[in-house]
């Protein structure tokens, strides 16, 4: 987690877009094989993109979850205090109502 902060302070030529990109690559090769959701969101690629600015890095999980879905809805869900998925939903259920909300609040188009 530090070690992306730092290069997030050291380097302004890092965008919060190449810092979420590096860290979503290496959480989703270092937790494809695991089951459980808890196991991959305590991972800590997946821990230091909660700790990048809540207004740039939503977009982009919003824009991650559009594109190549997986379970991003914890970390939706810690950065903006909400759930806007139903009791029960399945999966694509749940992406959609994230890509609604994220239309609904600017988020994305």
């Amino acid at each position: 987690m530090e070690q992306y902060r730092k290069i997030i302070e050291s380097d302004n030529q890092i965008t919060t877009r190449e810092v979420f990109n590096r860290l979503a690559y290496d959480w989703k090769v270092s937790t494809g094989m695991l089951s459980i959701t808890t196991q991959k969101y305590k991972h800590p690629s997946y821990q230091s993109i909660l700790s990048l600015k809540r207004n740039n890095v939503i977009p982009l999980i919003l824009e991650e979850l559009r594109q190549r879905p997986d379970w991003w809805f914890n970390a939706l869900e810690t950065l903006t205090k909400q759930n806007p998925v139903k009791a029960g939903a399945n999966f694509e259920e749940a992406i959609n109502s994230w890509i609604k909300w994220g239309k609904q609040n600017n988020y994305i188009e």
